[in-house]
C-alpha cells in the first residue's frame, strides 16, 4: 500500500496544536495527511493495530504522524514516537541519571493509543528487548491498539530481537502478528524524490 503522501510547503504548515504537540507530533509533520494515516488511525479507534514495514523514505512516519493528528483531533489520547527516543527518556528519567524517576516505557503502556516507530532499529540489547516486550505484552493483555512501523517485516523483526538466541523477540512478533493488520508500505525513497524534483523547480 503507497502512503500517498500530500505535498505541504512551508506556507502550508499549520502550527501544531498543544494538544498535537504534546501527543509527540514534530513540527516537520504539522500538516501530515495522507490516505494511509486515515486507514490506520480508523483502525485504532477500532481497537485494532497496525504494522507498516517498507524501505527507508517510503512513508511510514508520514502516515503514523498524519493518524496520530486524526486521533488528536476526534478527542484520542495517543502518543506517537521512535522506540529509540522512547528508551532515551526512560534512561534520562532514572534517579542514577539525575531524572524524575517517571516511566515513560510505563506511559507507553497505558496510552490508549500508542504509535510506535522504527522498530528494529539501533543495537537490541537485552534491555531494550525486553522494554519492547513490556510495552507489547501490556498492550495485547489490555487490548490496546499499537499501530507501529519498521523497515523490517514482521519475521526480519523476530530475527533481529533475538538477542543471544533469546525468545523474547518471537513473542513480541507473535504478539504483533495477533494484534497487528500487516501493510507493505511500497515505493521508492520519497525525501529524495521530494528534493529532487525541488532542484529541478528552482534550477
Amino acid at each position: 500500500m503507497a502512503a500517498s503522501i500530500s505535498r505541504n510547503t512551508a506556507s502550508e504548515l499549520g502550527l501544531l496544536s498543544s494538544r498535537e504537540k504534546s501527543a509527540g507530533v514534530t513540527p516537520r509533520y504539522a500538516g501530515a495527511e495522507c490516505e494511509l494515516g486515515e486507514h490506520i488511525a480508523a483502525f485504532a479507534r477500532d481497537g485494532r493495530g497496525a504494522y507498516l514495514s517498507g524501505p527507508v523514505g517510503a512513508g511510514k512516519t508520514h502516515a503514523l504522524m498524519a493518524a496520530a493528528r486524526l486521533l488528536v483531533r476526534s478527542g484520542v489520547k495517543c502518543r506517537v514516537t521512535t522506540f529509540s527516543a522512547l528508551l532515551d527518556r526512560e534512561q534520562a528519567s532514572f534517579p542514577s541519571n539525575g531524572g524524575d524517576g517517571y516511566s515513560w516505557v510505563a506511559e507507553a503502556c497505558r496510552k490508549p493509543v500508542l504509535l510506535l516507530d522504527e522498530l528494529g532499529e539501533g543495537k537490541p540489547t537485552e534491555w531494550a528487548v525486553s522494554q519492547l516486550y513490556r510495552i507489547v505484552d501490556s498492550r495485547y493483555q489490555d487490548g490496546l491498539p499499537l499501530l507501529c512501523a519498521s523497515n523490517l517485516t514482521l519475521p526480519q523483526l523476530g530475527r533481529r530481537l533475538s538477542v543471544g538466541g533469546e525468545t523474547t523477540g518471537a513473542r513480541i512478533v507473535s504478539r504483533l502478528y495477533e494484534m497487528c493488520v500487516q501493510l507493505s508500505v511500497d515505493g521508492g525513497d520519497r525525501r529524495i524524490s521530494t528534493a529532487r524534483e525541488n532542484a529541478r523547480e528552482t534550477g
